[in-house]
């Protein structure tokens, strides 16, 4: 748990715990006014009721009001945290991508049907792997073995460079 879910969760307990006095004191105050022997202590009891039910109702609306903060920033967290999984997997799909066409173009050169319905396959596989977690997640070589067993490749030879995938370039419009 981290701090923030810590001062949420001792802000939220006091709170409460500041909602359940107002509201013994509402009650006793309740119960002053029902026993109250004279009209001014009936009156001194009658007039301090409504200082009390606001801090109640105040209270009762920043809690409201946590609650759907701390609501509203577990939704912006998912949001935050599915974001940079798209955005990894689409690096990592690049990644993948640049690897493979690389490979089957090394393993046919002189074979452009094989090549083509080789890479068509890889593009297919790639869009259906990247709904598949373990694509995100797997280390860069399993994911590259896996494809090269896949689309009948040999088995492929890692060198120092295999263990940082080749970054993808981008080709900006301006």
């Amino acid at each position: 748990m981290s701090t923030a879910d810590d001062t949420s969760e001792r802000h939220g307990a006091v709170l409460a715990e500041l909602a359940e006095i107002g509201m013994v004191i509402a009650r006793s105050l309740r119960d002053e006014v029902e026993a109250a022997e004279t009209p001014e202590a009936k009156a001194r009891a009658v007039a301090a009721f409504p200082k009390i039910a606001r801090a109640v109702r105040q209270t009762l609306a920043l809690e409201t009001r946590f609650r759907r903060d701390a609501a509203k920033d577990a939704v912006e967290e998912h949001e935050r945290v599915n974001r940079e999984m798209v955005s990894h997997v689409r690096r990592r799909k690049a990644q993948v991508r640049m690897w493979m066409q690389r490979a089957i173009c090394e393993e046919t050169p002189d074979d452009i049907e094989i090549a083509e319905e080789r890479l068509y396959d890889l593009y297919e596989r790639l869009d259906d792997e990247v709904l598949d977690e373990d694509f995100a997640l797997a280390p860069f070589r399993a994911v590259i073995t896996h494809l090269h067993r896949e689309l009948g490749l040999s088995p492929p030879t890692f060198g120092e460079a295999a263990d940082r995938p080749p970054q993808p370039a981008y080709h900006s419009s301006a």
